[in-house]
């Protein structure tokens, strides 16, 4: 995939998850896990075809998503 002009990937929901990742300097370091999460499960949903997969809360909101599968097997 290519970037465009404006450093985006055309793609509004991955483009939208990257950038919520440059909230991370601002919040605790403990907070950087769950939200590096929740950006990676929006990457993964949008490869698998499935587009409704908003990160509308943003790295503010943390809505209590702990205990939901998601991690990426294959590594051990």
């Amino acid at each position: 995939m290519e970037l465009t002009d404006d450093g985006g990937t055309g793609d509004a929901q991955v483009d939208e998850a990257v950038r919520t990742l440059e909230a991370l300097d601002g919040l605790p370091v403990h907070e950087h896990a769950p939200l590096v999460e929740q950006v990676h499960q929006v990457l993964q949903d949008r490869l698998a075809g499935e587009p409704d997969a908003p990160l509308e809360g943003g790295p503010t909101s943390s809505g209590g998503a702990a205990g939901e599968p998601g991690s990426v097997d294959g590594e051990g």
